[in-house]
């Protein structure tokens, strides 16, 4: 989440794919915070048309990805 925060403290929007239902942290506050948008998709990132979704979901609306970080 230290690198999602300091992309966005630079002017990046954030999206997040992760196994869990809800995002870990309040994400109306850290766009509050950032200025950015900030997106959660519950994906599993091992399941290629799960990813796969989320990936066409991001970009549908954020027109782009610029950069992709995973963490295992």
């Amino acid at each position: 989440m230290g690198l999602a925060k300091a992309v966005a403290e630079l002017g990046s929007d954030v999206a997040l794919l992760d196994l869990s239902a809800r995002p870990s942290e309040d994400l109306k506050a850290l766009e509050e915070k950032t200025g950015t948008m900030w997106m959660y998709y519950e994906t599993d990132v091992t399941d290629r048309e799960s990813l796969k979704g989320a990936m066409n979901a991001v970009v549908r609306t954020l027109g782009r990805i610029d950069n992709w970080y995973v963490r295992m």
